[in-house]
């Protein structure tokens, strides 16, 4: 006898999956589906409810996509990763001195081409790979950007000739936004903000150098002449439009810390430039200028080589991990108090500071 249609069990999976992904996003938050497939599910918006407390939420401008594979149970197992070199500046080496680092991961196998989709995009719009245990109603995540540039690569260099790879997911990437985890989420999807404003600070900090060794004049120079000058009128457009930036605004519930220091600078080299007696002498204002020109620039190079390896199946992930939850709200109470070099240049997130 004929049948009718038949809807197979892999697609109602693949709706449950995505069910339960939307689940753990804020309502808010816009998710649309991608038809048709070609490596990427999902396309997400963010929105964040307006301060004033009316009903009604904000756009961004943040965006993230997601390739999404469900599954009807999921099972971690441990795997040891050691220390090593910053992938970035050379050859795979491993820190033999260090000791290991055990983590828990979740294996999801990726055709090759999907991850060469992924790596044609560069890594300014993170694409997460979120893999769905039907049965635990959990969603296990990875920044497949840095995933291909900080492990895959270095790892295995041959990899684009093979017909698939096996992503390694720290089962600590567990996605619910009523974590406080999930101010890694935040910070992840305004990335493409985040690297644009970098670029305008390595500008800045250039054309600010370039227009002070043209300025012989400034050389001893006060307050009143410098607001006076050309080098005035550029300081000012470049703080007043770096100010304007929301790159400053928390991530959700957190931050990460090196903004919160370069925006401090900001503001107070701003203030000097406005608010300065006429007759003060520039030296230290000018000084004070290059200073924070130059960490501003530097936040695209720690953002490269560290916060880009966060949350991956690295022992720096694993240990700056093992800081944040130490540090997160539902542990407070465990009077851990981490180092102050462990992570505040490497990100760990943070709470904003009051005032």
């Amino acid at each position: 006898m004929s049948r009718t249609k038949r809807r197979v069990t892999a697609h109602i999976r693949d709706d449950e999956g995505i069910k339960i992904v939307r689940s753990k996003l804020p309502a808010h938050w816009v998710v649309r589906e991608i038809t048709p497939d070609y490596g990427l599910d999902l396309h997400i918006e963010v929105f964040e409810p307006d301060v004033d407390g009316a009903e009604h939420a904000d756009a961004y401008g943040e965006h993230l996509f997601a390739q999404v594979k469900t599954t009807s149970s999921v099972s971690a197992k441990r795997l040891k990763v050691q220390h090593r070199r910053n992938v970035e500046k050379g050859r795979l080496q491993y820190d033999e001195t260090s000791e290991e680092e055990e983590i828990e991961v979740v294996r999801q196998v990726l055709e090759t081409s999907e991850l060469r989709t992924v790596e044609s995009m560069g890594s300014a719009i993170p694409v997460l790979l979120l893999v769905v245990d039907e049965s635990a109603r959990e969603v296990y995540f990875v920044c497949l950007n840095d995933y291909i540039s900080k492990v895959l690569t270095p790892e295995n260099a041959r990899w684009r000739s093979q017909a698939s790879s096996t992503i390694r997911i720290p089962a600590f990437n567990r996605l619910d936004y009523l974590n406080s985890s999930f101010s890694y989420i935040r910070l992840l999807a305004r990335r493409a903000k985040l690297l644009s404003a970098f670029l305008t600070f390595g500008y800045q900090r250039h054309e600010y150098n370039s227009a002070i060794n043209k300025a012989a004049n400034l050389q001893g120079a006060t307050m009143e002449a410098v607001r006076a000058s050309d080098v005035g009128d550029m300081l000012q457009k470049f703080f007043a439009s770096d100010l304007a930036l929301d790159i400053w605004e928390t991530a959700g519930p957190g931050t990460w810390r090196p903004l919160v220091d370069v925006h401090q600078d900001l503001r107070q080299c701003f203030a000097m430039l406005q608010m300065s007696a006429n007759h003060v002498s520039a030296a230290f204002f000018l000084s004070q200028v290059w200073t924070c020109f130059s960490r501003a620039e530097n936040l695209g190079r720690m953002y490269e080589e560290l916060c880009r390896e966060w949350r991956l199946p690295t022992a720096l992930a694993a240990m700056i991990e093992a800081i944040e939850a130490a540090e997160r709200p539902e542990n407070s109470r465990s009077g851990y108090s981490p180092p102050a070099t462990d992570t505040n240049g490497a990100g760990a997130l943070q709470a904003p500071p009051s005032g």
